[in-house]
């Protein structure tokens, strides 16, 4: 019950704070999910919910920061949903498969649960080539993902 709640909250954030064809100015939202991996390390999962049209991506990334020498290891971008409708299903059964490991949430931005954010241009054209790939349209193959560089300053 309470991961249904959580996941309606985060619809209604999305759709209030950001909203839907935000293809123009790359209107974003992102939520971090601090998970419990041990005291050695720090391990998020971003979220990110963007909608350049109708459809909203649901987009998910691991990030891994090892206490005793900082290194940080960025997990492959992974596409939930990519829906109008049921985006908010894509959320909660993210919050489900991994509510046993949540600790907390981590934004950019300390104090707040979830940011709002603006998508470089870079980052709205890897989704677009993200999708395509998954699709099986490949144009050529993918760059660098430039989300890796997001959340650098995320501290211990």
């Amino acid at each position: 019950m309470v991961q249904n709640m959580l996941a309606k909250i985060i619809a209604q954030e999305f759709d209030s704070l950001v909203g839907k064809f935000q293809h123009q100015t790359g209107k974003a939202m992102h939520i971090g999910f601090r998970m419990d991996p041990g005291r050695d390390r720090l391990h998020v999962i971003h979220m990110y919910l963007y909608a350049p049209l109708n459809y909203v991506y649901v987009l998910t990334q691991s990030e891994r920061v090892e206490q005793a020498t900082g290194k940080r290891t960025m997990g492959d971008m992974e596409v939930l949903c990519y829906h109008d409708l049921i985006f908010p299903g894509a959320v909660k059964e993210f919050i489900c498969d991994n509510n046993e490991a949540f600790e907390s949430f981590e934004s950019f931005d300390p104090g707040k649960w979830r940011d709002v954010i603006v998508l470089t241009e870079e980052e709205r054209d890897y989704i677009t080539r993200m999708d395509q790939d998954r699709k099986g349209i490949r144009i050529a193959p993918l760059p660098a993902n430039p989300f890796n560089k997001r959340g650098e300053q995320v501290a211990i």
